[in-house]
């Protein structure tokens, strides 16, 4: 009798780790399927020759400050600032690709908050419905290509 019990438990403990797996396996599709359609919907956002008047301002700042004058070089946050300090080093002065941050930042946004709204146990209807603008919107991918703090 003991026995029927424990097998019992534990056909029923395998049952619940391949529905976890399948819940895993669900969630997995539905951050690569938001990647995929994020980058190919941002994908002409990006400036084809070099940023646009209003953005090069941003990236000034950011290409000609010294350590000591971080808070004062840049018009934006200075973690911002830093960050395309970085890739103007990585990137050897094409201003143009100084773009990618906001790019891959606006591609990833929508698949962070499907992960984090799971992590907080919504729904995964709710959780895509909650995300879905953010990848596909007007406004998210229009400013995926720009050089601004805000996008």
């Amino acid at each position: 009798m003991v026995n029927e019990e424990a097998q019992a438990a534990s056909a029923a403990g395998e049952r619940a780790r391949a529905g976890t797996a399948t819940y895993i396996a669900f969630d997995v599709a539905v951050v690569v399927a938001m990647l995929v359609v994020g980058y190919a919907v941002r994908r002409h956002a990006l400036p084809s020759t070099s940023l646009w008047f209003d953005d090069a301002w941003v990236v000034a700042g950011a290409m000609h400050f010294t350590p000591s004058q971080l808070i004062i070089a840049g018009s934006a946050h200075p973690g911002f600032t830093t960050a395309l300090r970085v890739l103007d080093e990585v990137f050897s002065g094409n201003v143009g690709r100084l773009a990618y941050l906001p790019f891959v930042a606006g591609c990833v946004t929508g698949p962070c908050i499907y992960l984090w709204l799971r992590d907080l146990r919504f729904a995964r209807s709710i959780s895509v419905l909650l995300s879905a603008p953010v990848v596909i919107g007007t406004i998210p991918v229009l400013y995926s290509g720009r050089v601004k703090p805000y996008t």
